[in-house]
C-alpha cells in the first residue's frame, strides 16, 4: 500500500475546514431568524439550567482545572489567565440558568451571563496577548500557588456576590422581556464579543506558528462564543427562535472546548506526560523543539507541501 503524504495532508486540512463550517452556518441561520424575534416559542424552566450546567459550567470548570494544574507545573501566565477566564465564564453561566424561572429571573440571568462573558473575554484577551509576546513563565512555585489561591477563589466570590446583588435588584437593569436589552447590556455583550473574537484570531495565529491542533480547536471555541454574544445583541425576547439560535454556538463552543481537552489527553498519552504538562507545552514546546531539531539534526529533514511535493 502506497502512502501519499499529499493526500494525508489534504484530509487533515479538510477535517479542520469542516470543524470551522458551523461558524458561518450559524451566522446565516441567525440572519434568517431575525424577523421572528418577538415571540416566545419554547422556554421550559428546566432546559436552560441543564444545558448551561452541562455544556458551559462543567466543561469550563474542567478547562479551568487543567489550566491551573498546567500553570503550577509550567508557570505560563497565559495559561493562568485562560483558566481565570474559563472559571469566570462558566461559574457565571451556572446560576444564570437556574434563576431564569424566578421573578425577574430573565434580567438576572442576562446580567450574570453577560457579565461573566465580559470578564472571561478580558482574561482570554490578556492571555492571548501574553502568549503572542512570549512572556517568560513564572519560575517561583510559591508565587504560582499564591496567584491561584487569590485568583480562583476571588473570581468565585465575585460571581456569588454578583448573583446575590442581581437577585436583590441592586445591579443595573440589563434586559426587559419583550422590550429587549438596555444600552448597558449591549455595551457589555458587544465588548465581550469583540474581545473573544480578537482572542480567537490571536490563537489561530499561534496555531499557525506552533501547529498544535489543540490551539486550533480552542480558537474555534472562542470564535463560537463571540458569535453567540454578537447574536444575543439582536434578541428581544428570551425563548424566541433567534434566542435559541444564539444559544447554539454557546453550547457548540462547549463541545469544542471539550474536544480540545480530549486532544490534550491524547497528546499527553502519546508523549508520556500528564495532560497538564501537555497543555503547558502546547504554548511553547513545538517551536522550541523544532528549532533544536533543525539545529542539531545529523540527518536530512524532508517535508511535503499540500500537493505532496518534496
Amino acid at each position: 500500500m502506497n502512502f501519499n503524504p499529499g493526500s494525508w495532508l489534504k484530509n487533515k486540512d479538510l477535517y479542520k475546514y469542516l470543524a470551522a463550517i458551523p461558524i458561518p452556518a450559524i451566522i446565516i441561520l441567525i440572519a434568517v431568524l431575525i424577523p421572528f424575534n418577538n415571540q416566545t416559542i419554547f422556554e421550559p424552566p428546566w432546559l436552560l439550567p441543564v444545558l448551561n450546567t452541562v455544556f458551559v459550567f462543567a466543561i469550563s470548570i474542567a478547562v479551568a482545572y487543567i489550566s491551573a494544574k498546567s500553570y503550577l507545573s509550567g508557570g505560563s501566565l497565559s495559561i493562568f489567565l485562560l483558566g481565570c477566564g474559563m472559571l469566570a465564564f462558566g461559574s457565571a453561566y451556572l446560576p444564570s440558568g437556574w434563576v431564569i424561572a424566578a421573578p425577574g429571573g430573565i434580567n438576572i440571568s442576562v446580567t450574570l451571563s453577560n457579565t461573566g462573558a465580559l470578564f472571561g473575554s478580558i482574561f482570554h484577551l490578556m492571555g492571548a496577548i501574553l502568549t503572542s509576546m512570549r512572556v517568560n513563565p513564572e519560575l517561583d512555585s510559591k508565587r504560582r500557588q499564591r496567584n491561584l489561591t487569590l485568583a480562583y477563589p476571588g473570581i468565585l466570590i465575585f460571581i456569588i456576590l454578583l448573583t446575590i446583588t442581581s437577585i436583590q435588584g441592586i445591579t443595573p437593569l440589563f434586559f426587559i422581556q419583550g422590550t429587549g436589552p438596555t444600552l448597558l447590556r449591549q455595551v457589555v455583550a458587544g465588548t465581550a464579543a469583540v474581545l473573544f473574537a480578537i482572542s480567537a484570531i490571536l490563537f489561530i495565529r499561534l496555531y499557525s506558528r506552533l501547529k498544535e491542533i489543540y490551539l486550533y480547536w480552542y480558537a474555534l471555541a472562542l470564535m463560537l462564543l463571540a458569535v453567540d454574544l454578537f447574536a444575543v445583541l439582536l434578541v428581544h425576547t428570551v425563548g424566541s427562535l433567534i434566542n435559541w439560535a444564539a444559544r447554539l454556538p454557546l453550547y457548540l463552543g462547549g463541545i469544542y472546548f471539550l474536544n480540545a481537552i480530549f486532544i490534550a489527553r491524547k497528546t499527553a498519552r502519546t508523549r508520556g506526560i500528564s495532560i497538564e504538562e501537555a497543555v503547558a507545552n502546547f504554548f511553547h514546546e513545538s517551536e522550541e523543539n523544532f528549532k533544536v531539531l533543525v539545529e542539531t539534526a545529523n540527518d536530512a529533514i524532508v517535508s511535503f507541501d499540500n500537493e505532496g511535493r518534496v
